[in-house]
């Protein structure tokens, strides 16, 4: 028996490789060289065929090198070739029959690397034509009119990123495919990122990927800079409610070779809220953000990177003499040619926070420092491809916390050193067939594997304590791709586990400053067990004029979580703790409808997402029914835009002017955005315009100050030279 599995593990693709009239290649956009996917590619007179993959690969059998080999798709002029040039070329190149508008639209083009290894469904991208024109303030405020996205804002300004109802600690965010979750707390705060600099957020939903590991158990996000820009300078100014306000500048180099840009951006704002005593208190935050990027490029030596990023930032709540500094650098760089890549990065975090509480001054300093090294190399064969990818993170961790009694000056607190190595080894096997007896149908098969370990030593000034964990997880993935006349669709189905290893703060179940005989506990890793079924529909309606293209998709997941991990606020203290569920789920439905419109390019997309949560503690601020609404349009060669949407109730937790932490219910609520902008032309500038209105129907002050229930105004000006 075993004799029987090695030979069909070890041999059964070399069988596939000995079939000498298979060819493959790749389909690209002749205007963006971005890969396109569903593109009907058939032997002409023949029933022999397949359909490009989300890469714009594909591979097809050829047995008469005079025959015509006809590429086939519904937004690109079609294309004749002989087979004979299919065995010379790898690469084809298809021209648009459109010109891309500037709306908000999800597509699969121009997927990364780091996706394409990994992933198996459809993957959303948010381009930077469809978001420039709009007036959004950071990707957390881009991505709130996403309607499986949740957007969380802390009283502080921060702003944390959950997929699918999940809690932001199980979203991984990336940054060019770099690791940008911390350690300490398991989260980032994405409005860090510059907007004006990103150039595409690819976004996966589910916890279907082995490449990226622990932390990624509801989705992923990868933010991709916006490495070669079209204009060597730019600055820009944007004023809003609250007396916001940022300004930046950037500035860019490149030739055939390398490629340099920095950007510089400094923010501001203050919100009022009422005080206990009826008095008015401004809540101010401040920063500024630094990044670089420099990129080379060789056909001989690969492709190199190397980028980092700056940033500070101060929160000041004089009602509560509350104060919280944050210092986050990051530094990466990473090498890859055509079968390798390689990847180092350094990251470190600086926290200082201090709070007044019922006469109680707590403080706590976090300085945590993160090392990565990546490496990921990959096997390819017409019908098989194996990736193998090994990931080591090591972190260290200084947590110093105090307790001072300003009555008596009483002294309480200590410090605490934590050393995190993290290290993983992910296998995925990759098989298609592509020369299906449909000739416009293709299917794909991916297993993947991955094994975890994570130490941990945690000591203090009494004692010093070892704690290691390991998991196995796996994923089985599979899709079925075709066309038939004038609709492409895309079925898939994901089943397998996941793991997500405690952040230091949720191994923290009891504050150090709380008592000198301090109760600790590290938690065992949080399990998931998921299975997700979806299918996409997209085509062009020649029976409606009035309608040019439309695409529609469905999404069902289940997911069992063991061990889930719960964060709670004993009544009337400022700090979280942390328990374990043995046992809870969640599920849910997505569904999506986009048409187009040829009379003025109107663009309307709907999504709606349901989901189930039986233990509502587990994942606090989540609404279980969220429906979206985007309309774009250009008018007299003004881009309009509304964004309508409703989210049901909402169950968390919120501090009042005295400091306590107390549950509250955030009813359902419904409102709209209004965008209005332009792009000129003059004197060989290119200037961009724009005004925005969030929260147009209804300013909600049940949450005064934060800024997704409160109306907001902002008019953003940017010149480019």
């Amino acid at each position: 028996m075993y004799k029987k599995l090695y030979f069909l593990t070890f041999f059964f693709p070399l069988l596939l490789f000995s079939q000498p009239q298979l060819v493959n290649g790749v389909v690209l956009n002749k205007s963006t060289k971005s890969p396109i996917s569903s593109i009907n590619i058939y032997l002409k007179g023949a029933n022999i065929g397949t359909v490009s993959d989300s890469q714009g690969r594909f591979s097809i059998l050829i047995k008469d090198t005079l025959s015509l080999i006809v590429f086939d798709h519904i937004g690109f002029h079609s294309k004749e070739l002989t087979a004979a040039s299919l065995t010379r070329n790898k690469i084809f190149y298809l021209v648009p029959r459109v010109i891309p508008l500037t709306e908000l639209h999800v597509e699969e083009q121009k997927i990364s690397r780091n996706f394409q290894d990994g992933l198996f469904q459809p993957i959303s991208g948010i381009e930077k034509t469809s978001f420039k024109l709009r007036g959004y303030v950071d990707p957390g405020d881009l991505l709130k009119t996403e309607h499986s996205i949740h957007v969380g804002e802390s009283i502080s300004g921060q702003k944390g990123i959950s997929l699918r109802g999940g809690n932001q600690q199980e979203t991984l965010v990336l940054f060019n495919g770099i690791k940008l979750t911390n350690t300490y707390a398991g989260n980032f705060d994405i409005s860090l990122i510059p907007l004006e600099d990103i150039e595409r957020i690819e976004i996966i939903k589910g916890s279907h990927s082995s490449l990226f590991g622990s932390g990624a158990v509801s989705g992923v996000i990868n933010i991709i800079p916006n490495r070669k820009p079209t204009r060597a300078f730019r600055v820009h100014q944007r004023l809003g409610t609250y007396n916001s306000g940022d300004w930046g500048i950037r500035l860019h180099r490149h030739n055939d070779k390398l490629s340099g840009t920095y950007s510089f951006r400094e923010y501001g704002t203050s919100r009022k809220v009422i005080h206990e005593s009826e008095t008015d208190v401004f809540l101010s935050t401040s920063g500024v953000n630094h990044l670089a990027f420099l990129s080379g490029e060789s056909k001989k030596y690969g492709t190199t990177n190397l980028f980092g990023i700056a940033s500070s930032s101060i929160f000041h709540n004089p009602g509560q003499d509350e104060t919280i500094r944050n210092i986050h650098e990051l530094l990466n760089v990473d090498w890859s040619n055509r079968w390798l890549d390689v990847s180092l990065g350094r990251q470190n975090l600086v926290k200082d926070e201090s709070l007044i509480f019922n006469q109680l001054l707590r403080k706590r300093r976090i300085e945590n420092e993160t090392l990565t090294a990546n490496i990921k190399t990959r096997y390819k064969r017409p019908l098989f491809e194996q990736i193998l990818s090994m990931q080591l993170e090591s972190s260290d961790l200084g947590l110093q916390d105090s307790l001072v009694n300003q009555i008596n000056m009483e002294t309480f607190g200590g410090n605490l050193n934590f050393s995190d190595v993290r290290a993983g080894i992910v296998s995925v096997i990759k098989m298609q067939n592509s020369a299906l007896t449909d000739s416009s149908a293709s299917t794909h098969a991916h297993l993947s594997f991955r094994y975890d370990t994570a130490t941990l030593n945690r000591s203090d000034s009494t004692n010093t304590s070892h704690l290691m964990n390991d998991a196995f997880t796996w994923n089985l993935s599979s899709n079925f791709t075709g066309e038939n006349g004038q609709l492409s669709w895309t079925m898939f189905m994901n089943y397998g586990t996941t793991v997500r290893f405690p952040s230091v703060l949720q191994q923290i179940s009891r504050p150090f400053s709380d008592s000198t005989t301090t109760s600790l506990t590290i938690m065992t890793p949080e399990k998931l067990k998921g299975l997700a079924l979806g299918i996409m529909l997209s085509g062009q309606a020649l029976n409606i004029p009035e309608i040019k293209t439309h695409r529609a998709s469905v999404n069902l997941f289940y997911n069992r979580y063991i061990n889930k991990i719960r964060m709670f606020y004993p009544a009337g203290y400022p700090i979280p703790f942390y328990d374990v569920i043995p046992d809870t789920k969640l599920s849910g439905i997505e569904a999506e409808l986009s048409v187009l419109f040829p009379r003025n390019n109107f663009r309307i997309t709907t999504g709606l997402s349901k989901y189930f949560i039986p233990e509502k503690a587990a994942f606090p601020y989540k609404s279980e029914l969220k429906i979206t609404g985007n309309v774009t349009g250009t008018v007299f060669g003004w881009t309009i835009g509304t964004f309508v949407f409703y989210e049901s109730e909402q169950v968390g937790w919120a501090r009042s002017e005295t400091g306590e932490i107390s549950e509250i219910i955030l009813p359902d609520y419904n409102n709209l955005d209004l965008n209005v902008g332009k792009e000129f032309h003059l004197w060989g500038l290119d200037i961009l315009v724009n005004i925005s209105i969030r929260n147009l129907l209804e300013d909600n002050d049940i949450l005064t100050g934060f800024s997704f229930r409160d109306r907001r105004y902002y008019l953003t000006g940017s010149v480019r030279y």
